[in-house]
């Protein structure tokens, strides 16, 4: 559960066709995150209308047309189970690279997950709200996804096959990121670690600050269809995948970032809300070949409200704005002028 809400500074209330959150105080407000809410439809978040209730701030969600995972998880397939799964780490990975919005403002309870039953579109709540940033918070919310994974595991009979408990087992182990299990889902059985064997059985060696759920002892998995259910469920991730990476709207630029006394000449013009800049043309939309200082997806450009902004994506090397390295995750406002270094190589913004 959101730390916000847990202290009661956020008021939730839910129907059959609405959830709504109303923010005791307007400086939980993050208005460059709503804003950026806005477009994060296609991956995979319900849209949020900001209205006034009694003077405070009110944010609603239209749930209409979808039902929660809680509600279907007793009766969808171990292969739905994995797809919506996969969908869910997919969006929580759009939000790690995203530098205006942050993990623990995803609700991750499987009655506020919600689905479309027609087709396995998943959706998630986010709430635009100032949440205090650290790695515990990253923590916490990576071990309640994974815990209510696994829960749903263990009580559910009917989403077990070999692929699901291999899941299971990367889950509990505790070793693996989000990033790594999203690979091992599309990899298939054979990448994923752990056997099946007592996948269930009770683990008093709990880690701390990780939750050790008790599932079903004795269980037998030895008749588990696998192989052609994992074609199935492969083929739907892929489907998936392909979807989301159709280009978004292009816009006109209205910025260019040009080298500086560079041995090559390149002017990379912004033409994208969210552009990527590296040196794997494969992997972005504006590729820096010449200098292996840069890494493959070093650095991303965003345009909100017309105004620019520049965040770090993890690169070897560094992005650093007018002298000051950028901290990964974290978008800085860029305009006409500002100077930018990708590792060695220099940039101005025009």
């Amino acid at each position: 559960m959101n730390r916000l809400i847990s202290e009661n500074l956020i008021i939730e209330n839910k129907d059959n066709s609405s959830l709504s959150y109303i923010l005791k105080e307007d400086s939980l407000f993050f208005d460059i995150g709503y804003k950026v809410l806005q477009n994060q439809e296609k991956s995979g978040f319900i849209r949020c209308f900001k209205v006034s209730h009694n003077g405070r701030i009110k944010l609603i969600y239209n749930i209409s047309g979808y039902k929660s995972l809680q509600q279907l998880i007793s009766q969808i397939s171990h292969e739905s189970f994995l797809t919506v799964i996969y969908k869910i780490m997919m969006a929580v990975s759009e939000v790690k690279n995203n530098g205006f919005m942050q993990c623990e403002n995803i609700l991750v309870d499987f009655d506020r997950i919600f689905i479309d039953a027609n087709n396995l579109n998943t959706y998630l709540i986010y709430l635009p709200v100032n949440n205090k940033m650290d790695n515990d918070g990253d923590i916490a919310f990576e071990n309640e996804l994974k815990t209510n994974i696994m829960e749903a595991v263990s009580r559910n009979k009917n989403l077990r096959s070999e692929i699901v408990l291999k899941l299971y087992n990367d889950l509990k182990s505790g070793k693996l990121s989000l990033e790594s299990i999203i690979k091992n889902i599309m990899a298939g059985s054979n990448s994923m670690s752990g056997t099946f064997k007592n996948s269930f059985a009770p683990d008093n060696a709990s880690k701390k600050g990780v939750f050790r759920p008790r599932g079903p002892e004795n269980a037998d998995y030895s008749n588990v269809e696998t192989e052609n259910n994992k074609n199935n469920i492969l083929n739907a991730l892929r489907s998936f995948r392909s979807k989301k990476s159709e280009p978004d709207g292009v816009h006109r630029s209205s910025i260019t970032l040009c080298t500086v006394n560079a041995p090559h000449k390149v002017e990379i013009a912004i033409n994208k809300s969210e552009f990527l800049i590296g040196s794997n043309p494969e992997m972005v939309d504006g590729a820096i070949e010449f200098n292996k200082a840069i890494s493959r997806v070093h650095c991303k450009i965003i345009c909100v409200d017309n105004r620019y902004y520049i965040c770090d994506m993890g690169s070897s090397n560094g992005t650093y704005l007018n002298g000051s390295r950028l901290q990964q995750g974290v978008s800085a406002p860029i305009e006409a002028g500002d100077r930018i270094f990708l590792a060695n190589t220099e940039f101005v913004v025009r």
